[in-house]
């Protein structure tokens, strides 16, 4: 189990303030490769907000592209995202 950061706020430059995280390689119409990273930070139980970041450059204004909610026993109950372009460039 994972506890809330006690680091607020977000920062992908600061591990204390998300729980986890990942990356993809992602690549362009051209086949240029670029890496895109997702945050994960507990907000409480069950609660997860999403960050991104494409090229180490947040996306929607380094505010959370999305929310997770998860149930006792672990299953995704609720989703949510932000409408946000992605430019790659």
């Amino acid at each position: 189990r994972q506890d809330v950061p006690l680091t607020t706020p977000f920062s992908m430059s600061d591990p204390t303030t998300y729980n986890n995280a990942t990356s993809v390689s992602v690549y362009d119409s051209l086949g240029n490769a670029h890496v895109l990273q997702t945050f994960y930070v507990k907000t409480g139980a069950g609660a997860w907000d999403v960050y991104a970041a494409a090229d180490d450059a947040l996306i929607n204004g380094g505010a959370a592209i999305g929310s997770l909610a998860f149930g006792p026993d672990g299953a995704l109950t609720a989703a949510s995202q932000a409408a946000l372009p992605i430019n790659a460039s």
